[in-house]
């Protein structure tokens, strides 16, 4: 395994100034910032029409970084991401190949008409990846990343357990049933005791140990970049770090991560109904954004 000093090393890479890490669900994924230069990710960003009639797959050797793999091409020209790097798969990623195609797969079924941003969700992950990777910025960038991804261990969805009373009282008892498993689980494999929320005492978070935040953080800093992107994706999504490392380490299914995030909208939406477009839409989009992370994890 790479982790992500090891890669940062590799290539020579230096901190710089950081950027600001977003959520958006664009091609660009996170915290890619805009830029000008003429690529094909940030063509299709800006136009969001189809300008391709070719997606392929070429083996690649870069010239100057020594970096070997599968790079997706367009019309036999090598996809960049919105940095500016050729979009590739290295060697060393498990399957590296099929996540290639995969990715080139993404691009052959978008259609001539108007071009939705969610339909590129691995690209996206992907090409944060190369851009962390090969970004003079990268290493300070991780640290921003997970400083931003520490806090998600005081109010993590998956230690927050709701009042009694909520949804005439049939919510507490489901998630004591489904989230203590999966918080023993999260505790044994880093090694820590993990302070729940429990709504009926307290409302403003459970701050984790120093010794907590610091284990949960090495093992962060152990994971290799495009495991790294996938936690970002996956935490954000369901507001939760031990649902990004189930994600990441293949604990569970995407499926089975978003119902227990879930699990209170499922409950809510069984008292009162589900609001049209709305309940829908964010059920079929949070397997979308785990499905995506689950796969470039591997």
């Amino acid at each position: 395994m790479y982790s992500l000093h090891r890669n940062f090393v590799r290539l020579g890479l230096r901190s710089s100034s950081s950027r600001t890490v977003g959520t958006t669900l664009s091609i660009r994924a996170y915290s890619t910032p805009e830029s000008n230069v003429l690529t094909e990710t940030n063509r299709l960003e800006k136009t969001l029409e189809k300008f391709w009639t070719k997606v392929g797959v070429s083996q690649y050797q870069g010239s100057e970084d020594g970096l070997s793999g599968h790079v997706i091409t367009l019309d036999s020209k090598p996809i960049k991401t919105p940095l500016g790097f050729p979009l590739v798969v290295p060697e060393y990623k498990q399957s590296s190949a099929a996540l290639a195609h995969l990715i080139a797969q993404e691009w052959s079924l978008l259609s001539n008409l108007k071009i939705k941003r969610h339909n590129l969700p691995i690209t996206g992950l992907a090409s944060r990846a190369v851009d962390l990777q090969y970004s003079p910025e990268g290493v300070q960038e991780i640290d921003r990343t997970i400083e931003l991804l520490l806090p998600y261990l005081d109010t993590d969805t998956l230690i927050t357990f709701a009042p009694h009373k909520d949804c005439d009282g049939t919510l507490r008892p489901a998630q004591e049933e489904l989230y203590w498993p999966v918080i023993k689980e999260a505790e044994k494999f880093w090694d820590v005791k993990l302070n729940v929320l429990d709504s009926e005492t307290t409302l403003f978070g459970s701050k984790q140990s120093l010794e907590t935040r610091q284990k949960v953080e090495n093992w962060l800093r152990s994971l290799d970049i495009w495991q790294f992107t996938a936690l970002e994706r996956a935490t954000t999504a369901a507001k939760s770090l031990i649902a990004g490392m189930n994600i990441v380490t293949h604990k569970r299914t995407p499926d089975e991560v978003a119902k227990l995030v879930n699990l209170e909208t499922t409950f809510q939406t069984e008292q009162w109904g589900e609001v049209e477009d709305t309940h829908d839409v964010e059920h079929a989009d949070i397997r979308r954004l785990l499905g995506s992370a689950y796969i470039l994890a591997k």
